[in-house]
């Protein structure tokens, strides 16, 4: 036992969600207790959830009840909804006609706005998930079960300037991606974390702007858009201190496409993260974030078959033809201040 347990201290633990799925298209609940609803000069106060549901698309929705008398009436229309307990007011907009039944009041609708709950200053790590991304043969961590304890290699690791991403595949990863297959939709399939290689706090909005560029090179990864969804700060405590609800999040449902991120299993893992470093060397630049942005964005239209095989063929044949006009732009440039 001391031997394994000296064992398992060479090695990382595996990063532990937030937020899961054990099921595809199961939503996800982000809060439960004391709402008020406000229209107008209407306020009713009761009980209610905040989720994440998935279909058709990502939204963050609630659901509100509350008893009593009910004097006005509430409209299909936007609102505000206060989350009593977080002391948060968010845009809403009711989507189903209130229903009142035994004095009985119950709405439903969805977030107009992205939801921040504190203020992101002094953060430690930002925890992210992933829906949906690719199985690989990554670097070795270590799971801590109450039956058992075991090592695998679940871990990408990226580091790049002063920054260090990790992106752990769940437990639950094989079986879940299994009904994805079959049944379609979304499922969390990985947790990550964002924290600064030299470990001094930073600001979500610093986070954020990694975590963007983070969007486009793991879609461009996978093939179909991928991004960093419900991110969770913390403080050097590990407490929760800032949190970023999303509606309309650029993720895709699950789908079979081709990749060159697929074969992963033979490559080497070191060789995607000197690709991420490249990567956002050139997106850091004016000449090639618009292109970088147009050319991953044609390359997922067509792998989405948008206008059928031969709308695909055209689209990948764009995104190529702006990389070679931009390319041949800036080599001139730079013969040009080369002779000059």
């Amino acid at each position: 036992m001391e031997y394994l347990e000296s064992l398992l201290k060479q090695y990382s633990p595996a990063l532990l969600p937030i937020y899961w799925t054990e099921k595809p298209n199961e939503p996800i609940q982000l809060y439960k207790g004391l709402l008020e609803i406000i229209q107008e000069e209407t306020a009713y106060k009761g009980e209610g959830t905040v989720f994440l549901e998935w279909l058709p698309s990502p939204r963050i929705k609630f659901y509100f009840s509350t008893q009593g008398e009910f004097t006005y009436q509430i409209n299909l229309d936007k609102a505000r909804l206060n989350i009593l307990e977080i002391e948060i007011i968010v845009e809403v907009y009711i989507m189903s006609l209130p229903i009142i039944f035994h004095e009985k009041l119950e709405i439903s609708g969805y977030l107009n706005e992205p939801t921040l709950l504190g203020l992101g200053q002094d953060l430690t790590n930002v925890v992210f998930h992933l829906s949906n991304f690719h199985d690989f043969i990554g670097t070795q961590v270590y799971r801590k079960d109450i039956r058992k304890n075991s090592i695998c290699s679940d871990r990408l690791l990226l580091e790049v300037e002063s920054w260090s991403i990790y992106i752990d595949k769940l437990e639950n990863f094989t079986e879940i991606t299994e009904s994805l297959q079959s049944q379609g939709g979304y499922a969390i399939t990985h947790v990550g974390k964002i924290e600064r290689s030299d470990q001094k706090t930073f600001s979500s909005k610093e986070a954020e702007e990694v975590l963007e560029v983070l969007h486009w090179f793991l879609s461009f990864c996978r093939g179909f858009r991928i991004s960093p969804i419900l991110l969770v700060g913390q403080n050097n405590n590990g407490e929760k201190v800032w949190e970023k609800w999303h509606s309309n999040q650029l993720i895709s449902p699950w789908k079979k496409v081709d990749s060159w991120f697929i074969d992963l299993n033979k490559l080497n893992i070191q060789n995607i993260n000197e690709l991420f470093a490249g990567f956002l060397t050139l997106w850091k630049t004016d000449t090639w974030n618009d292109a970088i942005r147009l050319a991953i964005h044609w390359y997922l239209e067509s792998n989405a078959q948008a206008g059928a095989v031969q709308g695909s063929i055209i689209l990948l044949q764009a995104a190529f033809e702006h990389k070679n006009i931009l390319y041949s732009t800036v080599s001139a440039q730079c013969r040009d201040s080369t002779y000059s």
